[in-house]
């Protein structure tokens, strides 16, 4: 319960509109969101770059859409549709991901909490932290295959 009450008083309230980018693709985040309301879709853009053109490849694979897309080689689709962020989805843990993160609601709330205030949280609540890197290994371990050269 101390935890909770101590990250709810770190999180700051934003709202992204429709088409507002949050997370540039690549950039280094300071902060971890919480979706409360509404949704944001992350996307890959085509690129030469080895690690984002693997990236593109496995969310085509991954989705309903992609032996479609994968099939055709045209210029008109420049961006690829990698994940949606919905209510209690948290987003921006992964540091770099060749992703760009934008609203795709009318309008999307989330809460803001600064990463290095997070990890101050964490270092008073050593079980909570335990947590934490548990999810965190899991989630580097699904960008290396993700990003891995072999398909």
């Amino acid at each position: 319960l101390a935890l909770r009450m101590e990250l709810v008083q770190l999180m700051t309230p934003q709202q992204v509109p429709q088409n507002e980018v949050m997370i540039e693709e690549g950039e280094i985040t300071a902060e971890v969101y919480v979706v409360l309301h509404g949704c944001l879709e992350a996307v890959c853009s085509h690129s030469p770059d080895p690690a984002a053109s693997n990236w593109v490849q496995q969310c085509l694979i991954k989705s309903e859409l992609g032996e479609d897309l994968l099939s055709e080689d045209s210029e008109d689709s420049k961006e690829v549709l990698c994940g949606l962020y919905r209510s209690s989805d948290l987003v921006g843990q992964v540091v770099a991901a060749p992703v760009m993160v934008r609203g795709l609601s009318s309008r999307t709330d989330v809460l803001a909490i600064n990463k290095d205030a997070l990890a101050d949280v964490h270092l008073r609540f050593p079980g909570a932290m335990a947590r934490m890197e548990q999810i965190e290994e899991k989630a580097k371990g699904e960008m290396i295959k993700v990003l891995s050269p072999d398909l």
